[in-house]
């Protein structure tokens, strides 16, 4: 139940006039007043260092440009295109334009509204006189809510966080993309450089298979020797079949990514420079709090969290008595015809409006507790966030110093088995290797060059995963700038 109090006075005497003055100036000193506690950040306990290896042999160049340090104009071009055309941030945009009407909708509540209405009518006479009559009639109304408990200006601060919450999701969503986009190239460079190792590797096969042939028509081999030969060829052609499958694949996700046609997509390939692409080292010489901090979706989460806090006030303020400021001006006039006596008229009148809320069987209480409870989901949310962001940042870290480590061994051992599988086949040609040992010789080289171009991919992507977990470049591009506005 509510009780709805109103007092309408109309040619008001000096002595109400005075009375309605004092009685502004007691709303103009209730407005001042706000249920619930002002939102304050919560603290998160984040260590104080980094646990694990940080690259002590990075540069000390910026996030900022970080992408042009690949030296990569095809990488540069697949990620400009899907800035522009991926529909995930299409969506994100979408986001923000809503937010920024519901923000648009709320400073409306602050505001008294206004409205007008206009008619005229004509009568024709019905009388022996036959006199018609023309009426015109006009209506001013005003109405504000007075915010004696805060509760607008809280509604206010909850699309103002919601709007910052989502151009943070469109930064997480640029970082995430230009991550991905950078992730499939690097990944299809690698699955070049595998096919051209396998294509070397099947020739090499395709070529002992035949020697071994001419050796077993001769008489010079055992037959046993043709069905090895013939057998590692054959596993070669399918090997190299299935890398070219994969290097398509590839092709497909960067066209889905970037939202241009596959032919424009395979031109910008084919143009760039075929190598496995190398990342830049950056130093990341700030503490784990600044670091987390600067992350866009850790700050959206944390809007997030400031929204719920102020909507628990608009929830305590929905269950105090409202009032409201009411006013009405009419203009009322009738003329008729053949000159005969015009009437004109105006009314008004003014007073406040006062809502009660008396019994709602709980309903006011339960969406405090609604709010409440809200507002706890965007606490574990954002305390979620932190720790997620912290293991992403060590976890890239950890992959970074393992790859950095292995990566010279892995050098060594490309080049041993390299050498061992040129003298096993000079070996093999005089009788001193069997065809056995060759393909023994053969496998190792294979799976080291294998293993090179992945720990190479390996390396750059795990660059990548952190310059996406220390939050890319977003903060740092825009030196702090207004985000409600991109």
């Amino acid at each position: 139940m509510q009780v709805e109090i109103k007092t309408t006075h109309e040619k008001i005497s000096f002595m109400k006039t005075h009375t309605h003055t004092v009685l502004l100036s007691l709303v103009v000193l209730l407005s001042g007043c706000a249920v619930g506690s002002k939102y304050q950040q919560p603290t998160i306990n984040i260590a104080s260092q980094w646990y694990a290896a940080v690259p002590h042999d990075a540069k000390s160049a910026g996030l900022v440009d970080w992408w042009q340090g690949f030296n990569d104009s095809t990488l540069m071009q697949l990620q400009a295109s899907a800035e522009t055309n991926n529909p995930t941030l299409a969506q994100a945009v979408a986001r923000i334009d809503a937010a920024r009407a519901h923000v648009g909708v709320s400073k409306a509540g602050i505001y008294p509204l206004v409205s007008a209405s206009a008619s005229q009518t004509r009568n024709n006479g019905t009388d022996a006189s036959d006199v018609s009559r023309r009426t015109r009639l006009g209506i001013i109304d005003a109405s504000w809510e007075v915010d004696l408990w805060g509760g607008v200006r809280e509604g206010k601060r909850v699309f103002d966080a919601q709007l910052s919450a989502r151009t943070l999701d469109w930064h997480t969503a640029r970082i995430s993309i230009a991550a991905e986009v950078a992730n499939t190239y690097v990944g299809y460079r690698a699955c070049e450089a595998q096919s051209q190792s396998l294509l070397a590797d099947k020739l090499s096969r395709d070529e002992t298979a035949r020697l071994t042939a001419l050796l077993v028509d001769a008489g010079f081999a055992a037959p046993a020797e043709g069905y090895l030969s013939d057998a590692s060829a054959a596993t070669g052609r399918q090997q190299q079949v299935a890398i070219a499958a994969e290097c398509q694949l590839g092709i497909k996700s960067l066209v889905t990514l970037t939202g241009e046609t596959e032919p424009l997509v395979r031109t910008w390939l084919e143009q760039g420079v075929i190598k496995q692409p190398k990342a830049p080292p950056f130093l990341l010489t700030e503490l784990p709090i600044q670091v987390i901090s600067q992350r866009p979706d850790v700050a959206a989460a944390e809007r997030a969290l400031a929204a719920a806090s102020a909507q628990i006030n608009v929830a305590q303020a929905n269950r105090l008595p409202r009032l409201a400021l009411l006013g009405n001006i009419s203009f009322f006039g009738v003329k008729l015809s053949g000159g005969g006596n015009a009437i004109n008229d105006k009314t008004w009148s003014f007073g406040p409006s006062l809502s009660l809320p008396i019994f709602d069987a709980g309903q006011r209480a339960a969406q405090v507790d609604l709010a409440r409870a809200g507002y706890a989901e965007a606490l574990a949310g954002y305390q979620q966030a932190v720790s997620q962001a912290v293991k992403e940042v060590e976890s890239a870290l950890v992959t970074i110093d393992a790859a950095q480590k292995r990566l010279n061994d892995a050098h060594i051992a490309k080049n041993k088995f390299d050498k061992f599988f040129t003298a096993s086949v000079a070996r093999q040609r005089v009788g001193g290797a069997s065809l056995l040992e060759l393909e023994d010789a053969r496998r190792s080289k294979l799976s080291a060059e294998q293993n090179l171009i992945n720990l190479n991919r390996e390396y750059t992507t795990s660059w990548i995963s952190l310059y996406k977990a220390v939050g890319g470049a977003w903060l740092k591009s825009t030196q702090h700038a207004d985000i409600g506005h991109i």
